[in-house]
């Protein structure tokens, strides 16, 4: 099934709505896709890939072995029951920002979401200090390993094909604009997947190396 296509003119006003509530530093949109099907028992989880901040590895990870009080939402789709709810979480709190944003936001933009069939189309992403930050990112698939969320300046890679996820921004003068700041990314070979099977990766060190022999991490 194709992915729904998302307008211009449909995130220019979310856009504007976001900035009416002053809410486009904390959050940004996210097209809502996955890649493979995990148990009930296990959530994505994306963790710093360290080094310089080169962005995050996400991966299927057994709720069992969370710390619950170090982890966040950092993906939330709009559920049948009008909620949104977290389907993919990053470690660590939340940004500080997050917590000043009026609950009649949320309201809104459930609202706007539904009235133009995009309920099950966007998400809300929380904006971690690096999504926030100026700079691209691309993200690629690592089979059952998860996916990995890289810097574009920091990487190579064969073409993007899909963007994935929006912020907003407003000028001092109060022009508000749309950013299309992540993306998927194929690789340098042209392939839509890192691989599609191996061996788990057990530690960060594992997915950098695989990424470096890959030559999608440069240096």
């Amino acid at each position: 099934m194709a992915t729904p296509e998302v307008t211009p003119d449909q995130l220019q006003s979310l856009a504007e709505l976001f900035a009416r509530y002053n809410a486009q530093d904390a959050f940004g949109v996210h097209l809502v896709h996955g890649h493979f099907q995990i148990d009930e028992d296990t959530i994505m989880l994306g963790v710093d890939l360290g080094t310089d901040s080169l962005g995050y590895w996400t991966q299927p990870t057994k709720s069992a072995d969370i710390d619950k009080d170090n982890v966040h939402g950092h993906i939330y789709v709009l559920s049948s029951k009008n909620h949104f709810v977290a389907y993919e979480y990053r470690g660590g709190p939340a940004t500080d920002s997050c917590k000043h944003v009026h609950p009649s936001f949320f309201q809104q933009l459930a609202q706007y979401l539904h009235s133009n069939n995009l309920a099950g189309v966007l998400g809300l992403q929380v904006l971690d200090n690096q999504a926030a930050s100026p700079g691209e990112m691309l993200e690629f698939i690592l089979g059952e390993q998860g996916t990995a969320m890289l810097r574009a300046q920091d990487v190579n890679h064969g073409g993007i094909y899909r963007n994935t996820g929006w912020s907003f921004r407003q000028d001092e003068e109060g022009i508000i604009s749309v950013s299309g700041g992540e993306s998927h990314a194929l690789t340098v070979k042209g392939t839509h997947q890192v691989f599609t099977s191996g061996k788990p990766l057990p530690t960060i060190e594992a997915v950098q190396n695989v990424l470096r022999k890959e030559g999608i991490i440069r240096g």
